[in-house]
């Protein structure tokens, strides 16, 4: 039987085909029809290593490793994308990526349009702190609060101590350190008032001994206490701010005087003419009173009947003098004895008497004749039993001790200085050891003085008292306070400036119709005037601030009258997501009207709402719940039913999207509103 090949011709006869591949010809593949972009579905030719190389076919999906190796395919193999496109996956689940949108790789990472992290609002909302927060050249910040921050000035190269102008207009708060270089001293701000800022030293004082004084002031009156400046304390004075009341340092005292001359009577509170006086030299009523020359004259009559009284005394006084210029009275025998008289004593027998002074005694006692003879042991022997020695122990510990000295106290030493002379000095005087500071005190204002000096380390302030009084200066003990008061009832009515007694008149002695300029009109024709509701040429009823009335053909002008305003606001791009700060109101206003237009393409839709609040970084409060979907480009959608158009003083309004569909170029809206 002939042989046959698989196309049913005999092998005898076969020919070469020109279209088979062959395993000795080369560039058989350069003529075939290339394929640029392969499927899986694809087949291709193979021979089987496992099965005694067996021709068969595969598809690319199941060639082994079916993913290109590592770092082989370049960009050029991948599919084309759009513009601004960015390859990722944004659906859920797993599954083949996709080109992004910039608006939708935004909702990826979380980032608003336009971010920019060196923007001051972007840093805020974020809670972090920039750089450009801290306006001080150095310092540093202090938490008041949940991503709240507070940069606080410091100055750590100062040469001086601080002072009452280091304060809040020099950029320092309470907390700011303050370190002098020169003194090697630092310092703390513990009220950062302008003009009176208050800095205390916070240094640890060396060496032990010493004292870091403070002074502070207890009573809830004005402050003496001042502030401290290094160690000096500084007190203010006290002064009158006008001529009623004057002030002195007499000895230790700040005496405080209420000058009269210097009070006007007519401005004095609860002043009523009508409860002055008459004067009337004939009157005998309580309503009346005498003239200064009647009074001058009943003073005479009581001048005379004095006198009357004073002759009959003199008379007396003749006697009493004659008695009184005797030598010899009372039955004494000789002179009578006075305290400070030179005269010698005979016959007397002094009991236990004090003899202050003998140092002008020209005898001995070694006889009658040189004084008398004193007893045995009647006088010392010059020992003292009470001396201290310099070779005696225990003689100090004896002697009670004082648990607290103060700066009074004496201390008796031998000066180094000065031939080991000795001296006394007082505690307040003592060196402080080289520890704790020398305090001072001084007085800073214009006033009279508190402060009067320091004797040791005590610091004396000189008392306040009045001089008169019309005014009053007492220590309340519960409040710490020294309360000054003016007593009325001791100021001398007369005595005021401006006093004069012929302006002083009652309401009844007053003639209406004799005031001048009293006009030409009635009271009646006033009132009549006053209660009328359509006066001073107006047409219609004349307008009050309070009336409820319409008003027509007028223009109303000045900051202080109800406004109607409107706002608008573009978003370029808008995505899903966006939340974008708008505007603020510095007054109540209620929302009336919105409108809102879309430009873009392919069904462009996006869900929008507005929201009010006081803070922005709250949720705030929505003008239409869930918001509106605006789908329209050519024409205006308005909104006029809200859930929440009120919006309070001092506010913020903002935008936000939910949603977005199609193409959209931009979103516009315009808030329509009247002050309320």
């Amino acid at each position: 039987m002939q042989p046959y090949n698989k196309d049913g011709i005999p092998r005898a006869y076969s020919m070469t085909d020109a279209d088979a591949i062959h395993r000795n010809v080369e560039d058989e593949f350069g003529t075939i029809v290339e394929k640029t972009t392969p499927v899986a579905a694809d087949k291709f030719l193979i021979e089987d290593s496992a099965d005694s190389w067996q021709k068969k076919y595969v598809e690319i999906t199941n060639l082994p490793g079916g993913a290109p190796a590592d770092n082989s395919v370049t960009n050029a193999k991948l599919a084309d994308m759009a513009q601004d496109t960015i390859k990722g996956r944004i659906s859920s689940g797993t599954g083949d990526p996709a080109d992004l949108t910039p608006t939708q790789v935004r909702t990826m990472v979380n980032v608003e349009d336009g971010a920019d992290v060196t923007d001051a609002t972007n840093v805020a909302a974020a809670g972090a702190v920039m750089d450009s927060d801290i306006s001080e050249a150095e310092g540093f910040l202090r938490k008041t609060g949940a991503g709240a921050y507070e940069a606080i000035k410091t100055n750590l190269g100062a040469s001086t101590a601080p002072g009452v102008n280091d304060d809040d207009t020099a950029g320092y708060a309470v907390g700011s350190v303050w370190i002098d270089t020169t003194a090697d001293s630092a310092y703390v701000c513990l009220d950062d008032t302008t003009g009176a800022a208050v800095w205390t030293e916070t240094t640890q004082a060396g060496g032990g001994g010493g004292e870091t004084n403070t002074a502070s002031n207890v009573g809830s009156g004005a402050d003496i206490f001042k502030q401290k400046t290094g160690s000096d304390l500084e007190f203010r004075g006290v002064s009158s701010a006008n001529n009623r009341l004057t002030s002195a340092v007499n000895a230790d005292n700040v005496e405080l005087t209420l000058v009269e001359a210097n009070i006007d009577h007519d401005a004095l509170a609860n002043h009523d003419a009508a409860q002055h006086r008459i004067i009337n030299d004939s009157g005998t009523s309580l309503t009346e009173l005498w003239s200064a020359n009647k009074i001058d004259a009943e003073f005479d009559l009581v001048d005379a009947a004095i006198a009357a009284v004073q002759s009959d005394v003199d008379a007396n006084e003749v006697v009493t003098d004659a008695h009184a210029a005797a030598t010899a009275a009372h039955g004494a025998t000789g002179a009578v004895v006075g305290t400070t008289n030179a005269q010698t004593l005979t016959n007397k027998t002094l009991t236990a008497p004090t003899i202050g002074d003998l140092s002008n005694a020209t005898h001995d006692h070694s006889d009658a004749a040189n004084g008398g003879t004193l007893p045995t042991g009647s006088i010392p022997d010059g020992g003292d039993a009470t001396a201290i020695h310099d070779d005696t122990a225990g003689e100090v510990a004896a002697i009670a001790l004082k648990a607290t000295p103060v700066s009074g106290d004496i201390l008796l030493i031998e000066d180094s200085a000065d031939s080991n002379n000795k001296k006394r000095i007082t505690v307040g005087t003592l060196p402080t050891g080289g520890g704790g500071e020398a305090n001072t005190a001084s007085s800073v204002g214009t006033g009279v003085s508190v402060y009067k000096q320091k004797t040791g380390v005590d610091i004396e302030l000189n008392a306040i008292k009045s001089e008169n009084n019309r005014l009053t200066v007492a220590l309340d003990a519960g409040t710490n306070d020294i309360e000054l008061t003016v007593n009325e009832a001791n100021i001398d009515h007369d005595a005021l400036a401006n006093y004069a007694a012929n302006e002083h008149f009652t309401e009844a002695s007053i003639d209406h119709d004799n005031i001048t300029n009293n006009g030409t009109n009635t009271h009646a024709q006033i009132d009549t005037h006053i209660s009328a509701t359509a006066a001073h040429g107006a047409t219609g009823a004349v307008m009050g601030t309070t009336n409820a009335q319409t008003v027509t053909n007028k223009n109303m002008l000045g900051s202080g009258n109800r406004f109607r305003g409107q706002a608008s606001f573009t978003i370029e791009d808008p995505g899903a997501s966006e939340d974008v700060s708008w505007i603020t109101v510095d007054r109540a206003v209620t929302i009336t009207k919105m409108h809102a237009y879309l430009r873009g393409s392919s069904t462009p839709s996006v869900t929008w709402t507005v929201r009010h609040g006081t803070d922005p970084s709250a949720t705030g409060n929505e003008v239409v719940t869930g918001g509106t979907t605006t789908t329209v480009t050519g024409s205006i959608q308005s909104i006029t039913t809200f859930n929440d158009e009120t919006v309070a003083s001092d506010s913020a309004l903002w935008v936000e999207t939910t949603a977005q569909g199609g193409t959209v170029d931009s979103l516009h809206i315009t808030v329509f509103y009247d002050e309320d």
